[in-house]
């Protein structure tokens, strides 16, 4: 609900997390004079883990920058360069840097109110989803690492393989074989590619069978 200072400055949060990846200290400690715009681009300087000065500077994509201009202008127009880039609106705390704690809550309850209820799922998922996400559409694991400023490569690769784990259907190919669904290889093979795909790509793709599946059936039919 971005009726609300809450709602619109959660909104900013859920977006430059799940798209950046950013950790939770990351986003906590960012400033109003933090915020760059360079030639019409947004870009936020953040301190990485680790480092003791915010050296690190990440692109905000068009939705996540329009989600925080949209909470600056109409809930911070005051606020100075010196001045927490998200602050809390609790009573108590109204006013001053939002905490950590209240960052990922605020990311839990989202999660929940989508449905997504979830023990495992905490805000950390969306960092760990951000870099998988770029690395299996590039198949670059160094694009992960770089957007999520992963000083080792190898640190990417856990959350690519903790997806590839989920996803993987090997169990399911014996079964099959053992059951004489011999097909079931086949099967595979094409669920791999597909899975490789783009959203954009799979949807062609899926329009693209079903007119054929028509076809067949017309011609079977004639």
């Amino acid at each position: 609900d971005r009726s609300t200072e809450t709602g619109c400055r959660n909104y900013a949060i859920m977006r430059i997390l799940s798209a950046n990846g950013c950790r939770i200290i990351e986003m906590q400690r960012a400033d109003i004079g933090d915020l760059q715009i360079v030639d019409g681009a947004a870009f936020l300087m953040i301190q990485r883990k680790g480092h003791e000065e915010k050296d690190a500077r990440i692109s905000l994509p068009e939705g996540a920058a329009a989600a925080l201009s949209e909470y600056l202008t109409r809930y911070r127009s005051g606020a100075k360069k010196g001045d927490p880039l998200f602050t809390s609106t609790s009573n108590n705390n109204k006013g001053k840097r939002i905490s950590e704690p209240s960052i990922s809550q605020i990311i839990k309850d989202i999660l929940k109110s989508a449905g997504y209820d979830d023990h495992r799922l905490t805000a950390h998922s969306l960092r760990a989803s951000a870099g998988t996400i770029i690395t299996e559409a590039t198949g670059d694991i160094h694009r992960g690492q770089l957007l999520l400023g992963h000083p080792d490569p190898s640190m990417t690769s856990r959350y690519v393989q903790a997806r590839a784990q989920k996803k993987n259907r090997d169990s399911q190919i014996v079964e099959d074989l053992i059951t004489g669904k011999k097909s079931s290889h086949r099967r595979e093979q094409l669920l791999a590619i597909f899975d490789r795909l783009s959203e954009e790509d799979q949807i062609e793709l899926l329009k693209a069978a079903q007119e054929r599946v028509f076809t067949v059936k017309a011609a079977c039919v004639s």
